[in-house]
């Protein structure tokens, strides 16, 4: 099955986590920064991310909340 996350749709076994960005921690914030630089990250939207899904390839931030994004995984 395929996940939609926006203007993309990736497989939702590829899947590793979604995670709400207001709730990120200085670690969270660390490890999305070393991600930003390796180059693992695609913003998905313009405007501020509401939250990030992290694949075994790469990091996605889009607008999705967090809950509209599991909803979508059932």
């Amino acid at each position: 099955m395929y996940l939609s996350i926006g203007n993309r749709y990736i497989r939702d076994k590829e899947v590793i986590g979604i995670f709400d960005l207001d709730r990120a921690t200085k670690k969270t914030a660390s490890f999305l920064s070393h991600a930003e630089k390796m180059g693992k990250t695609e913003h998905l939207w313009s405007d501020m991310p509401r939250s990030f899904l992290v694949t075994d390839k790469k990091i996605y931030f889009t607008q999705s909340t967090v809950s509209r994004l599991v909803e979508r995984k059932k």
